[in-house]
């Protein structure tokens, strides 16, 4: 899974935040997600609750063996940070149409103890946009499920 955390200098920031939006439109996005949690967790215990809130919902609609058969959720997480150490993620899911979203809601609450505000894209592009900026402000995006095609490199290397 890629993970990409940038600090950009304030002329780079509107181009690698359009770089980030159009590179996520290549993707039809079903739901735009909020999740947010109780009270303060390490980051690494954060990602393992989102992870496992995704894998339930893979095994809710591929069945136990999903991860053989190269099927599931598609999605795109921003973390942000926040100074009073909590973390809330914001995500981008993609092939989850046919899930209940207020399901999914409570499935977070019992998981994170947080609240999960999960709706449709309204602007898709507001919304790319909105989980792009996470990564100039120093936060990270991380990126998993059946990504096709390929992701293309936003920073290419010349002469490498």
């Amino acid at each position: 899974m890629p993970r990409i955390s940038v600090g950009a200098a304030p002329a780079d920031a509107q181009r690698l935040v359009d770089a980030w939006v159009e590179y996520l439109s290549r993707w039809t996005w079903d739901w735009f997600v909020t999740l947010t949690f109780r009270e303060a967790k390490h980051p690494e215990a954060a990602e393992k609750v989102f992870r496992v809130w995704i894998s339930k919902m893979n095994r809710d609609m591929y069945g136990p063996r999903w991860s053989k058969h190269r099927r599931g959720v598609r999605w795109v997480r921003a973390q942000e940070l926040q100074r009073r150490g909590a973390i809330p993620f914001h995500a981008l899911l993609g092939d989850v149409s046919e899930l209940r979203r207020l399901s999914w809601m409570d499935r977070w609450y019992e998981l994170a103890d947080g609240y999960a505000r999960i709706e449709p894209p309204g602007d898709a592009t507001a919304v790319r946009a909105y989980c792009a900026k996470y990564i100039v402000k120093g936060g990270e995006i991380d990126i998993d499920g059946e990504l096709d095609p390929p992701p293309p490199s936003l920073f290419p290397l010349d002469g490498w």
